[in-house]
């Protein structure tokens, strides 16, 4: 059963062969930002009285899973676009 619903890509980015992003998606029903840094996954979470350093915890191996699937989807998706936009740019104009 899916968890997180509405994902969507704030920036996503390969650098030497590492993968890195920040997402949003609904979890439990509210909007949550999740950090991807190369093989961990993190959300953001509010620890009052605490410093902004010490506000990621990383999420369970299903959720990052299913969370990095979904982005997956949505680059693949994203560059067929492109690749149309580019392949047929003069009979859009």
């Amino acid at each position: 059963m899916k968890k997180l619903s509405n994902v969507e890509i704030i920036n996503h980015f390969i650098n030497c062969g590492i993968e890195y992003g920040a997402y949003v998606a609904e979890y439990h029903g509210r909007k949550t930002v999740f950090i991807h840094n190369g093989d961990s996954v993190a959300s953001v979470a509010y620890f009052v009285g605490e410093s902004a350093m010490e506000c990621l915890v990383i999420v369970k191996p299903s959720i990052k899973k299913e969370l990095l699937e979904e982005v997956a989807k949505k680059e693949k998706l994203d560059e067929a676009f492109k690749r149309f936009l580019q392949s047929n740019r003069q009979r859009l104009q």
